[in-house]
Order: C-alpha cells, then structure tokens, then sequence
C-alpha cells in the first residue's frame, strides 16, 4: 500500500479505481438506452427526442471525461507527496489556525481595558442617573406634601381673616353699644344731679 493509498483511506476519499468502475457502469447504461435492448414496453421515442438526448448523452460523456482528467491529474500531484510533507502541511494549516486564533485572543485583550472602561462609565453614568432620578423623586414627593400643607395654611388663614373681620365686626358693635350705654348713663348721671 503506497502513501496515496493510505491518505485515501485516512480522509475516506473515493479510490480512483472504485470512479473508473463507476464511469463504466454509467457508460454501460449509456450504451443500453442507444441499443436495441430498450424495453419494448416503453412508448417509442420520436427521432427529435432521441437526437436530443444522444447530445446531452455526449455532452454528459465529454463532462465526466474532463472531470476524470482533472482527478488523474489532481490524484499525480497528490502521489508526488508522502505522507509525511502531507502531516506537516496539516500541521502546518494547524499552526496557522493556531496563529490567527491567538492574535484574535491578543487583539481582544487589547481592547479589554477599553471595555473596562466604557462599562464603568456607563456604571457610572447610570448609577449617577439613578441617584437623580431618586432624589428627584423625592424632591417631588416634598414639593407635593409641600403644596398640600400650603393649601390647608391658607385655608386656615382664609377662616382666621373670616374670624378677624367677624371679630372687628362685633368690636365695634360692642364700641357702638358701649357708647350709646355710656351716653345712656350720661345722660341719667346729668338728670339725678339735676334733681338732686
């Protein structure tokens, strides 16, 4: 078993002995469809129909043989290769995958206090944005208790003036009586000294 073989049979690649036999049996078929083997059950072909699949037959044909040219071809190149220059090529390929993986890996951590920092300051900028939308909450509770406590104030001053102006009302109401009672004693103080 040369190193051709062998890497075949590692990578569970199709042996091109096992495509030949392939090739032919389709080319076997191929014969068969031209031949008078037909079967006779079938609707006969009209010539034009028969025309047109001879050629794609031949175009199909000419197809594979370029293809089985290019894997012969491909398959001698392979062969000049041992198994060895093959591992270290997949070594190779390893490596470089290796490579590329790590400069990604150090490219991030680069970048990593970059991101350290555009997430503390968004900690910081929502942390901050918190903090004021508490205090703001807060603020506004106090406006609010503030407003209420202003309203029952200046209901009670409305009631204290109502009280005032009844009070200044009957003061001089009182005033008014008190001077007409003073007049009235005045008046019977003069009229006894007269009499008396």
């Amino acid at each position: 078993m040369d190193s051709v073989d062998r890497f075949i049979m590692d990578k569970n690649l199709p042996h091109p002995r096992s495509l030949k036999v392939q090739e032919r049996a389709a080319q076997k078929l191929l014969n068969v469809g031209r031949g008078s083997t037909a079967n006779p059950l079938s609707q006969p072909y009209t010539t034009s129909n028969q025309e047109k699949r001879l050629k794609r037959l031949k175009k199909l044909t000419i197809d594979l043989q370029k293809i089985a040219n290019e894997r012969d071809e491909l398959w001698g190149i392979l062969a000049h290769y041992t198994n060895k220059e093959l591992s270290n090529r997949e070594i190779d390929f390893e490596t470089i995958m290796l490579k590329m993986q790590h400069q990604q890996v150090m490219a991030n951590l680069q970048k990593m206090p970059q991101y350290i920092s555009e997430a503390l300051y968004i900690y910081i900028y929502i942390y901050e944005n918190l903090f004021y939308c508490i205090r703001h909450c807060h603020v506004l509770r106090e406006s609010t208790y503030m407003k209420h406590k202003v309203k029952i104030l200046w209901n009670e001053n409305i009631e204290l003036l109502r009280d005032k102006i009844a009070l200044e009302e009957s003061c001089e109401e009182t005033t008014r009586l008190f001077v007409k009672a003073s007049m009235k004693i005045y008046d019977l103080c003069a009229k006894q000294q007269q009499v008396g």
